[in-house]
């Protein structure tokens, strides 16, 4: 994979090796009285750089989208494939601020001497020339909560919590659950060394699935009636799970429509206004296809499946969601 050590890139090093650090700043309004943050919310201040294959990085666009942010944060998309140096920029996919050939030139603009990968989703300070952010979970909170009062007030969620303080234990606790059973346990089927370890990952991927769709049987998020967080991180996965998890990772023993209820919470979410634009199906498949050469050798994309995520479900009307 690749990161920085020292503030220069190293194809051959591994965190394990040099640990990882991260940025994990946060962007806080003015409080009267109070000194000024080091990151304020200012509208045209920030910039979103992300990979629009990688579910982490998705579901910051979502939330750019959905809590009225696009007039506010500005979006940068990388190359759909990693190159040799990590993300980077190119054809059609340029740095609007810098003219950036790999992603890492930004980080060691920030910061020189930085060790560290390379990731995206990663939050830029055009006016201070600095990285605030490149934890996925923090930005989402950032976006949630820190713009608040720039924000589109038309759009979806541009004033609902999705990671409200009277709920953020079990938002948490849900949001912990689907990161470790399902995003990072689909790679844990296709990264498998061997038979044994592959058929233990995949029983305990289902077994996670099972379990999520019978608390879906029930109501009508994850956290009964209100809209939360770990939904949409639930989305991002499940969106994947047809396009490329089932085939190139070999999870496709079972598929989204043999857990109803999953894919019928993935429809509703599919279907809520702003997130279908979000979804970028050739970048997906071209991320995992072309860029996971020890799974997919000769990098052929194939031609589908068609997303078949359109038409009704059974969540109700998007309206009552925010009523929950």
């Amino acid at each position: 994979m690749g990161m920085l050590v020292d503030g220069a890139w190293r194809e051959d090093a591994r965190p394990a090796d040099h640990g990882d650090r991260r940025f994990r700043h946060r962007i806080e309004p003015a409080a009267p009285g109070a000194p000024p943050p080091r990151f304020p919310a200012e509208a045209g201040r920030y910039h979103l750089y992300v990979a629009m294959g990688c579910p982490f990085a998705h579901r910051t666009v979502i939330y750019r989208s959905l809590k009225g942010l696009a007039g506010v944060v500005g979006l940068v998309r990388v190359l759909p494939v990693r190159g040799a140096e990590g993300w980077g920029f190119g054809e059609g996919h340029p740095d609007p601020l810098h003219g950036s050939r790999w992603l890492h030139e930004l980080v060691r603009r920030a910061a020189p001497r930085h060790t560290g990968s390379v990731t995206v989703p990663m939050l830029w300070d055009a006016r201070a020339d600095a990285v605030v952010n490149n934890e996925s979970g923090d930005i989402l909170r950032i976006f949630d909560a820190a713009f608040e009062d720039l924000a589109d007030p038309d759009a979806p969620l541009a004033r609902v919590r999705m990671a409200p303080e009277d709920r953020l234990p079990a938002v948490e606790e849900a949001g912990a659950f689907v990161h470790e059973r399902v995003a990072t346990g689909f790679f844990r089927v296709g990264f498998a060394r061997g038979q044994a370890a592959y058929e233990d990952a995949l029983t305990a991927l289902y077994e996670a699935l099972d379990e999520l769709d019978r608390r879906l049987a029930h109501r009508r998020f994850l956290l009964g009636d209100r809209l939360t967080e770990p939904d949409w991180a639930l989305f991002t996965s499940l969106l994947r799970w047809e396009l490329v998890y089932a085939d190139l990772f070999a999870c496709g023993f079972k598929r989204l429509a043999d857990f109803p209820n999953l894919e019928d919470h993935t429809r509703a979410l599919f279907g809520f206004p702003g997130v279908a634009h979000t979804v970028d199906v050739e970048a997906i498949k071209r991320m995992y296809y072309q860029g996971l050469r020890d799974l997919n050798p000769r990098g052929i994309v194939p031609l589908g499946p068609v997303l078949r995520l359109h038409g009704p479900h059974r969540r109700g009307d998007w309206r009552e969601w925010l009523r929950g």
